[in-house]
């Protein structure tokens, strides 16, 4: 029995058992990692890194050092809870790739996500061939070839998905690209530590040139290759991976991933490597419900909600602050000191305007990126306002096929009203 396929190329008979038995290979060498990384994470996060550009591992710096001891937070809780995040994460993304494994190996698309999630998501965005070869250094060649296999996943993984094929097809030889400016750092870093001028910005030019032609050649796709299906399951992809990387890059920008040396309070310290890695836990998630077709047409409401709360949420936190900051001068100009009843009012007033300001923003989301559907909306609720009243069973029919023609716009429409004498065709 041939199994249902969701456009994605099969693999080949000849291919198909080899590479899976590649993949149990690669996802038990992953486990085996992640059981020796284990016992190094917790011995590291007890060290103090002395290392002014700090260190790869969780070490901390004795500023950050000082504020657990000052808080009453033992070392033995910080070890573990890093080195149980560390785990659980790439444990997470193990498991989501033998969803997609079991139910999509046959298919190129299902087995690449699955070497990609182990071999990134297990192994080379928590770093863990690095943690190893820091204490083995007998494998630092092998760490570096695993982190260097993780880049060109990911990069073959954006310039083929969703159905497996390189779109257009000489995208493919971008693929080696970042790999090998990534290959360079980690060979040759005292090299790449001394180029400056012209062949840095080369470098740096072929990186982001790399990045270019791959997100348009997703865009390209999208808009002139990818079917219906195909484009639910890009927007479900982007959706994952667009808010885990803005989260990512939120964190840095607010200063909450701020340098080793800064001194910060104790949960500053533990919590920004666990939302980031909540965050980015969205990426497999994305990617199965993507593949495995769970749900995928309910994208475009996700999408919306995301929009609409996440500006519901910047904009009112922007009023809030700012509120706050006049109220406080207010007060400070009419009695000449600042007072606690500014935030009490700012927090009313944001309270009181969040349903109107969200319906606001629902209302201009829909109306820059879904203009279709509201405008099909308004028909519907207008055509409903009208029904009410309406007694003439000709002006009705009439009105219905309009509302149909304006909403869905079918190819022909025909309406059954039951009579005495029987049905009659409309």
């Amino acid at each position: 029995m041939t199994p249902k396929t969701s456009g994605s190329p099969i693999v080949s008979k000849r291919w198909l058992q080899p590479l899976r038995l590649l993949w149990f290979v690669t996802l038990a060498t992953t486990l085996v990692a992640l059981a020796l990384a284990t016992p190094i994470l917790y011995s590291q996060g007890h060290q103090l890194c002395f290392h002014p550009a700090g260190c790869d591992g969780p070490q901390l710096p004795p500023a950050q050092m000082r504020v657990l001891h000052q808080s009453g937070v033992s070392i033995d809780f910080y070890a573990g809870y890093v080195t149980a995040t560390n785990v659980i994460f790439a444990l997470v993304y193990c498991t989501i790739a033998a969803v997609i494994f079991v139910r999509r190996s046959y298919e190129r698309m299902g087995l690449l996500s699955s070497f990609f999630l182990v071999v990134f998501g297990g192994l080379t965005f928590p770093g863990i061939p690095a943690v190893i070869a820091s204490v083995h250094p007998v494998l630092h060649l092998p760490a570096v070839l695993t982190t260097l296999t993780g880049a060109s996943l990911l990069a073959l993984f954006f310039a083929t998905f969703p159905n497996g094929r390189f779109v257009p097809s000489w995208t493919r030889w971008f693929v080696f690209v970042l790999p090998v400016l990534q290959g360079a750092n980690e060979f040759f870093p005292d090299a790449v530590a001394a180029l400056h001028g012209l062949l840095l910005v080369m470098a740096l030019l072929a990186f982001l040139g790399s990045l270019a032609v791959l997100v348009g050649s997703q865009i390209y796709r999208y808009r002139r290759v990818s079917t219906p299906s195909e484009r639910q399951q890009t927007k479900w992809v982007v959706l994952g991976m667009g808010v885990g990387i803005a989260m990512f890059m939120f964190l840095v920008a607010t200063g909450i991933l701020l340098p080793p040396s800064a001194g910060l309070n104790v949960m500053a310290i533990i919590l920004p490597n666990t939302v980031m890695y909540a965050f980015m836990l969205l990426i497999p998630l994305s990617i199965a419900i993507a593949i495995t077709r769970s749900n995928l047409w309910a994208v475009d409401t996700v999408i919306n909600r995301t929009l609409v709360y996440v500006s519901l949420t910047i904009s009112l936190a922007t009023m809030y602050i700012l509120g706050v900051i006049a109220i406080q001068a207010l007060f400070r100009a009419v009695t000449g000191q600042a007072s606690d009843l500014a935030v009490a009012i700012a927090t009313l007033a944001v309270a009181a305007l969040f349903n109107p300001w969200r319906r606001r923003v629902q209302i201009f989301i829909d109306r820059r990126f879904y203009r279709k559907k509201y405008d099909s909306a308004r028909t519907l609720s207008a055509f409903q306002s009208r029904l009410r009243d309406g007694v003439d069973l000709d002006q009705l029919s009439n009105e219905i096929v309009a509302v149909l023609q304006d909403t869905i716009n079918p190819s022909a429409v025909a309406i059954w009203l039951p009579l005495e004498a029987g049905t009659v065709d409309r």
